[in-house]
């Protein structure tokens, strides 16, 4: 195709220079008649019919003729106007053959007799130097145009090569080989850039899918622990129904229900999340949010001094959510103290839940936030939690657009800092969307 194009500009470019150089010939011709027609007509007047220059010659003929169209300038060469019996030029016979531009003009004598000046300058000459031209072309046009088309060829094949290499690369890469990466070329271009681009696009991808089959296998687990303690619980009560604790035992499948339940609950909200639910967004009060979760009774009581006004823009519920994980996650880990803050940081609102337990040790403080991540055996989860709360957690303070973080608490363990924008001074009048 860039052959092509190229092709149709030199062909029309070719035309154009040739109908240019055709123009200005002619119109050279032209000039040199008219400058010859006045410089003889300028000696006639001054000197006579008998001082025509003899310089006037070929490719410019000059002629002076009587009225009766008789010759009068005395130059040799055969006469070019053809005259009537009343003195008209009737036709032109050129000295040679051709084109010729003439022109003609009459003149007074210094005896008041009138007479034709006829000037012709033959063009064969600018002719010919204009079919040499168009000659040169017709032979130079095709064989510049192939030449192009090769160059072209042979630098598109060159530049190409890369990517069908890419290419080739890209379409073996299945579910099962997507540890494969695209060869990069050396040469630091466009094609490198890309090809660079798609490894580090397979890299994320790869991740992905580890952390996929990751989170598939760790739910399968997760999900079968509690179907399989109620199982065991009712075989066994089932085996000894005369000796069985009925009711003890409805307690514990009850309590391994609310597991169950909690867990594919938390698994539906990161769901949702990730698919990019759409929030629907009013003026909280976070400080009210926190009293009223706190409010629960809990295995440990906590402390609420340090909660003071913070009014945030999101979603009730998720909220709600975020508040209740971060309180049930530190009273399960804490030994005798939990407590709980709210206090506003210029244009973010932070929340921090503290408590005493045993922490989190610094290797594994950025994977508490992953889903079903297992840390030490200080934090297990085989006290009542899914392992999915904290990812919960982070997930709905990022879809708000806050931050949540791990840090040493005073208390000597845990502390959970979230920071949220503060709602703006007036309400929202759309609804936003993550």
């Amino acid at each position: 195709m860039a052959a092509g194009a190229f092709g149709v500009a030199f062909v029309i470019a070719a035309f154009t220079l040739v109908r240019v150089v055709d123009v200005r010939v002619h119109d050279q011709a032209r000039r040199t008649t008219q400058a010859a027609l006045q410089a003889a007509a300028q000696q006639i007047a001054n000197h006579g019919p008998e001082q025509v220059e003899r310089a006037l010659r070929e490719p410019v003929f000059v002629q002076l003729y009587d009225a009766t169209g008789t010759r009068l300038d005395g130059l040799a060469g055969p006469s070019i106007a053809k005259f009537d019996r009343q003195g008209r030029i009737v036709s032109y016979q050129y000295p040679t053959s051709g084109e010729y531009f003439v022109l003609r003009q009459r003149v007074q004598f210094l005896d008041n007799t009138n007479g034709w000046l006829i000037v012709a300058t033959s063009l064969e000459s600018a002719n010919r130097g204009v079919s040499t031209l168009r000659r040169v072309l017709w032979f130079v046009t095709p064989a510049l145009i192939a030449l192009v088309a090769l160059i072209v060829w042979l630098l598109v094949g060159r530049t190409l090569r890369p990517v069908e290499e890419i290419r080739e690369e890209v379409e073996a890469i299945s579910s099962r080989t997507i540890d494969r990466r695209v060869p990069v070329p050396e040469t630091g271009d466009e094609v490198a850039r890309l090809a660079t681009t798609m490894n580090a696009m397979l890299d994320r991808l790869e991740a992905a899918q580890r952390r996929q089959r990751e989170f598939v296998s760790d739910a399968s687990h997760e999900l079968r622990s509690p179907v399989s303690s109620m199982r065991t619980e009712l075989e066994v009560a089932l085996a000894h129904p005369d000796s069985a604790d009925w009711p003890g035992m409805a307690t514990r499948v009850l309590g391994e229900h609310d597991r169950l339940e909690r867990l594919v609950g938390d698994l539906l909200q990161l769901a949702r999340l990730d698919e990019g639910r759409a929030l629907r967004l009013e003026e909280i009060d976070l400080d009210d949010t926190v009293l009223t979760e706190v409010a629960h009774a809990r295995r440990l009581p906590v402390r609420t001094a340090a909660v003071s006004a913070g009014r945030v823009l999101g979603e009730h519920r998720a909220l709600e959510q975020v508040v209740r994980n971060l309180v049930d996650n530190a009273v399960r880990h804490a030994e005798r103290e939990v407590a709980v803050g709210v206090h506003a940081d210029g244009d973010q609102v932070v929340l921090t839940v503290d408590d005493d337990g045993p922490g989190v040790a610094t290797e594994d403080r950025d994977r508490i936030f992953e889903r079903f991540a297992r840390v030490d055996a200080g934090r297990a989860r085989d006290d009542g939690g899914t392992g999915l709360g904290l990812a919960l957690v982070r997930r709905v303070v990022e879809a708000h657009g806050g931050t949540v973080r791990y840090e040493t608490s005073p208390l000597g363990g845990a502390r959970f800092e979230v920071r949220l924008p503060a709602a703006p001074d007036s309400p929202p009048t759309a609804e936003l969307v993550d």
